[in-house]
């Protein structure tokens, strides 16, 4: 079974359903993760973006971002990863330029893990790992 940290884009584009392509490549990726054969991991961090981003850029209810949190915390066989590097997430940040945020996100990475994202400054933290959620859908 793969391993997947699935990034706050694909959470949003599933959601927000706001780019069709995009949508559909999430909602196939998102079956495979319900029928178990991909294991789903998810940043605390990327809960966070989710929130935010859902109420600020979408202006979403709080009962929708609810709902959709329920969603998240609902995936089949879903895990939390919680620690984060700060340290070096920061020197990251001043080295390649990429968002702080993002810096986190790659510093959970697990060996032989996939990150799961169309968001392309990840190719620039860690080369070869980020996949979109259409390429790993059969």
């Amino acid at each position: 079974m793969m391993s997947c940290l699935i990034d706050t884009n694909v959470w949003i584009r599933y959601f927000a359903k706001d780019d069709l392509r995009q949508f559909e490549e999430c909602d196939r990726f998102f079956d495979q993760v319900e029928m178990g054969s991909v294991a789903p991991y998810v940043s605390n961090v990327t809960l966070m973006e989710i929130l935010y981003t859902l109420k600020s850029y979408y202006g979403f209810s709080k009962e929708k971002i609810a709902h959709y949190l329920k969603t998240i915390m609902g995936t089949r066989n879903l895990v939390i990863l919680e620690k984060t590097n700060s340290r070096l997430a920061f020197e990251k940040t001043i080295k390649v330029g990429v968002k702080y945020t993002d810096c986190l996100i790659a510093g959970q990475l697990k060996r032989n893990m996939v990150l799961v994202s169309f968001d392309r400054d990840f190719d620039r933290l860690v080369p070869g790992i980020r996949k979109e959620p259409g390429d790993l859908v059969k």
